[in-house]
């Protein structure tokens, strides 16, 4: 039974192809009538979406999202790849909100998010709710990336009711007049507006659920651990969505970003968390028979030289840490 109420949508080029495909095949092993919408961003994650056809997933090109919004074409002019794409996130939502039922509900997930369990649970939640938001929930020391926005813009929910829709096209709004890859008091990229969404409704719900859109910015305060009935948890919740940004690949190796966030080391995450994840993603990546190529959602046209050494040294802490996966050790364990 195909579930009308609740779908899913993302974006990702191919670069990002075998995380987004790793999303998708997480999803529907947790939520099996789970329905999707995936925006394509070049020909190749089009075709090889096209060829896996997953079931109950519907493709959409960059090229229909443009034309059902003109202003697009414009800001696609004055902006880098990288601001043009997260530009487009509350146009997506709105764009696939537009054909859902009164009352049913769109989120959007960045594609480095990965379901674990299914979210039917905290689904109930939403009752009584027209828009979700999940915080970073930054330890004390973290507080400070704040300036980039209280709430993650990976995992972000809407009613198709009338908040849902005000707060949306506010959303859109506010992107389309200013979406940059710089900070301000008020403002950063797509996400920073996120901070205001209460402002504009009554209906907004604040997930103070830590197993919604986990990510590395919140282990220092809700740790990862494993239960003895082997269900991970984020802190005394459930761990249902986890998101795994900042993950550097190399030839031979996948390394974690948690120092920047000061996230403790633990062998215990790496093992049940980073590596089941990591052995999916390049398996996929295999299947695919994918080349490494630079994505243009985390490229960015400045900085150069300045991002360059912040990559080895993340990939250096990261090695003396050992927050990363060998993939030979993957392939062994393929084979036993």
């Amino acid at each position: 039974m195909i579930d009308n109420f609740f779908r899913y949508c993302t974006y990702f080029d191919q670069a990002y192809l075998e995380r987004g495909m790793a999303l998708i095949e997480s999803i529907q092993e947790h939520e099996p009538s789970a329905v999707g919408t995936i925006l394509a961003l070049d020909e190749i994650t089009k075709l090889e979406l096209l060829e896996a056809n997953y079931r109950n997933i519907s493709i959409i090109t960059l090229a229909e999202v443009e034309a059902h919004f003109c202003v697009l074409e414009e800001l696609k002019l004055n902006r880098s790849s990288l601001e043009y794409i997260f530009t487009l996130t509350p146009f997506l939502l709105n764009y696939v909100l537009k054909d859902l039922n009164e009352g049913a509900w769109i989120t959007y997930l960045d594609a480095d998010t990965y379901m674990l369990e299914s979210s039917a649970t905290f689904r109930e939640s939403l009752d009584g709710y027209s828009v979700a938001i999940v915080p970073h929930n930054f330890s004390t020391l973290q507080r400070w990336r704040n300036r980039y926005g209280k709430y993650n813009v990976g995992w972000v929910g809407f009613r198709n009711d009338h908040d849902g829709r005000v707060v949306l096209e506010w959303w859109l709004g506010s992107c389309a007049e200013w979406c940059f890859n710089s900070v301000e008091w008020n403002r950063y990229a797509d996400q920073k507006y996120l901070d205001f969404f209460e402002q504009k409704s009554l209906r907004v719900q604040v997930v103070l659920d830590a197993g919604i859109n986990a990510g590395p910015w919140s282990l220092r305060r809700h740790s990862v651990n494993q239960r003895s009935d082997g269900k991970l948890c984020a802190g005394s919740d459930e761990l249902v969505l986890y998101h795994f940004h900042g993950i550097q690949e190399t030839t031979d190796r996948y390394y974690f970003k948690l120092f920047t966030y000061l996230a403790p080391n633990s062998s215990i995450r790496k093992r049940v968390l980073y590596e089941p994840y990591l052995a999916r993603v390049y398996e996929i990546k295999c299947r695919l028979a994918l080349t490494d190529s630079e994505s243009v959602i985390f490229a960015s046209n400045s900085g150069g030289a300045r991002r360059t050494l912040r990559t080895v040294l993340v990939r250096w802490v990261s090695w003396i840490r050992g927050d990363y996966v060998n993939k030979n050790m993957i392939i062994e364990s393929e084979s036993t």
